[in-house]
């Protein structure tokens, strides 16, 4: 039987305000969540998951239930941030012997985990180009010889990306408690390594970090441009009477495209939606379900939560939108600044450089934009947030 142990407790700050009514694993990527994606590449070689949840727990409960697509789903609570490692040691006594570590926040392949699997203790690693920011391994030739976290030196290039494949050695000692109050499983791994044959694997088709809402960006438009070209020869024929379509592109059951509409793929729409008239989507372009996009609306490259409404005459341009928002017509995302400089974004307080010379909001679930809303490159609403009619969100 191999189990997967999948730490979703935190709250998840850094992804603020995506994350501030529910947790990460919630969030959507091409339509579809990031738990949902994660399951669907481990369904075929798994036999149970255990979500430990915390942050929002009820709604990951609510939205999964005790299984999906028939694989059994238990839940063990974490209502205290004291780390991940924490985590994993309070499903000390359903662990039946082989299990897979997998973070919650991040999104994997199948394949490359599938390697680990060859494996009774193995990491999957990522070649990363500034070690620093990372915990890495220690190797020696495929296998691991110890751990070092943040190295401020250089060590190797090889990332920890907290997937591992484990088995009941796991529990032979208990993970330290470091100075932040949280619980961290280096000594664990330090002792595995030095104990027993502790292997690794590189990832070689994909591992995409959740680190920041503008990830979600990225995220999505890798998964748009997997797709295939699912849209059915006489669906495009009959949009074109009165519509120019253009790439790849899908839409959901009783969707509407109105009359002029001009959409260039990759773009993915959901259910019950109502596009234009005249309104334009550029790719890569993901719109939920049972979402209004306006007349003579203008979306480029963005993500669009369910049952949001963008008016007439608006402008979305790379950006993240939650679920239930109204956009009032006439708003605005402005995305570049006049100095073509990277946009930089407030995360906890600080500014990080996202190292995206385009990037617009991100508006949280529920969040109502008053008429006529401009708001300046990489800005933030927060959910729930009302702004006025021709407010300068800055």
């Amino acid at each position: 039987m191999i189990q997967v142990v999948i730490p979703a407790a935190g709250k998840s700050t850094r992804t603020y305000p995506l994350t501030e009514s529910k947790g990460k694993p919630l969030l959507k990527i091409c339509n579809k969540t990031v738990i949902e994606r994660n399951l669907d590449e481990i369904k075929d070689f798994v036999d149970e998951v255990i979500m430990i949840i915390g942050y929002h727990g009820n709604k990951i409960i609510d939205f999964l239930g005790d299984n999906y697509q028939g694989l059994p789903i238990k839940y063990v609570w974490q209502k205290k941030a004291t780390g991940w490692a924490d985590a994993i040691s309070r499903c000390k006594d359903i662990i039946k012997d082989r299990f897979i570590i997998m973070g919650g926040d991040d999104l994997y392949s199948g394949k490359d985990i599938r390697k680990c699997l060859d494996k009774d203790l193995c990491a999957l690693v990522k070649e990363v180009d500034d070690p620093s920011r990372f915990g890495v391994i220690i190797p020696e030739e495929n296998k691991i010889k110890g751990f070092v976290e943040k190295p401020k030196e250089y060590v190797s290039n090889l990332a920890s990306i907290l997937l591992f494949t484990m088995d009941k050695r796991y529990f032979e000692i208990e993970p330290s408690l470091h100075e932040s109050g949280e619980y961290h499983p280096a000594n664990i791994f330090e002792y595995l390594s030095n104990k027993y044959d502790f292997y690794f694997e590189k990832v070689e088709d994909f591992w995409i970090p959740i680190g920041y809402p503008w990830d979600i960006l990225h995220a999505n438009e890798f998964f748009l441009k997997r797709k295939k070209d699912t849209l059915k020869n006489k669906l495009r024929r009959f949009a074109k009477r009165s519509s120019s379509l253009e790439g790849k592109i899908e839409w959901g059951r009783n969707t509407i495209i109105l009359p002029g509409t001009y959409i260039t793929g990759p773009v993915i729409i959901g259910e019950n939606c109502v596009i234009g008239p005249n309104a334009r989507i550029r790719g890569p372009t993901s719109i939920g379900d049972n979402c209004i996009i306006g007349q003579g609306a203008d979306i480029k490259e963005s993500v669009i939560g369910d049952y949001t409404k963008i008016n007439h005459y608006s402008i979305i341009s790379d950006s993240v939108i939650g679920s239930y928002v109204n956009v009032g017509a006439n708003t605005i995302t402005a995305n570049l600044r006049h100095d073509n400089n990277n946009i930089k974004f407030r995360v906890k307080g600080k500014l990080v450089n996202t190292g995206r010379r385009k990037l617009g909001a991100m508006i949280g679930d529920g969040a109502k934009l008053g008429v006529g809303t401009i708001i300046l490159p990489g800005r933030v609403v927060h959910a729930g947030q009302h702004t006025y009619p021709g407010q300068l969100v800055k």
